[in-house]
């Protein structure tokens, strides 16, 4: 007895790789499905990306090559720096400094993350950090360094030369007002650039640094008198606030795209132009053979309500009468 395979369905195999494949089906779908399609780009970098940067940097920090001095003379100092550099597992950057005062400011500066000096018995010993400019390596600096002093004998007095304030104990405050300007300054740019390319260079400028000022004022309003995470510095933290907003609403991509020369010019189907006192508007692009509606204030493909028609399986006349009001018209 012989048995047949069923023919599969579809169509024959062409010997197309994978990639080709994905491109005929692809090419296959409405217009606007392409378009989307086409944009999913933009959240699956922002996973990606996301998961590489945040989840994979914070889900176990180690800090390495943290930066901080022994005080001391001698050749006890440089032994004490090198046991603590060695059995620290590359987590400190231990170096020799010569007296108080200059790692003093060493740490005030920012250069070093805190400052050892050894004790005695009857001494405690002494370390000197800046929570207000490394709050984590304050903190990580004064879990490794109290062991050495209990190992010497003696307590550890920790001096903060640069103390966090008390509304702000993490000090991600700035940070978080910042992110707030940034992003919306970026919303303002983008909603301009996809919704206002018909309206006038001074226009859109002029509602960038309007909503910029307002937005500022609300963000300092709020992480100020409203929340009390700042105090003080209302106005320059309001003028940095505008200035910060009016950056990003102009370096957004759609509104450099949308602050160019746009091309006022109609959608390329068999569309209705309406122009009331010789300025664009809005335009409907219907398509009589697909029944197919868009609203065109960009640079789109011209082919859409063409496309469309041939598809739609009603007949050449009516991709003929399309393709020639299509060449008819102007092109987006």
């Amino acid at each position: 007895m012989t048995s047949e395979t069923p023919a599969s369905s579809g169509a024959p195999s062409t010997g197309l790789g994978p990639w080709m494949r994905f491109r005929r089906q692809y090419s296959r779908l409405s217009p606007p499905v392409q378009m989307i399609g086409l944009q999913l780009w933009l959240p699956l970098v922002f996973v990606i990306a996301f998961c590489l940067c945040y989840i994979n940097a914070f889900h176990q920090p180690s800090p390495k090559d943290i930066k901080v001095a022994v005080v001391g003379t001698g050749p006890a100092a440089v032994t004490l720096a090198d046991r603590l550099e060695g059995t620290s597992n590359g987590m400190l950057s231990v170096s020799v400094a010569s007296s108080v005062d200059a790692a003093r400011g060493d740490v005030r500066d920012g250069d070093l993350a805190a400052a050892f000096t050894p004790g005695a018995a009857n001494q405690p010993a002494r370390l000197l950090v800046a929570s207000g400019a490394q709050f984590q390596f304050a903190e990580v600096v004064q879990q490794t360094f109290a062991p050495v002093a209990a190992a010497e004998g003696s307590t550890l007095a920790v001096g903060d030369l640069a103390p966090l304030p008390k509304h702000d104990s993490y000090g991600t405050s700035g940070f978080y007002i910042a992110l707030v300007w940034t992003i919306a300054g970026y919303m303002v740019g983008m909603f301009i650039g996809m919704m206002g390319q018909t309206l006038k260079h001074r226009v859109r400028l002029g509602l960038i640094v309007g909503s910029g000022f307002v937005l500022s004022l609300l963000g300092t309003l709020f992480a100020g008198p409203v929340v009390g995470a700042v105090h003080g510095h209302f106005l320059s933290l309001w003028l940095l606030g505008w200035l910060t907003t009016i950056w990003w609403s102009t370096a957004c991509p759609t509104t450099s795209a949308g602050s160019s020369p746009a091309r006022r010019s109609s959608c390329s189907c068999s569309s209705t132009f309406r122009r009331r006192a010789g300025r664009s508007r809005r335009r409907s692009c219907r398509s009589r053979s697909s029944g197919c509606t868009r609203m065109c204030s960009a640079p789109v493909s011209s082919t859409c309500c063409a496309a469309s028609s041939t598809t739609s399986g009603r007949g050449s006349a009516a991709a003929r009468r399309s393709s020639a009001s299509t060449r008819r018209s102007a092109s987006c």
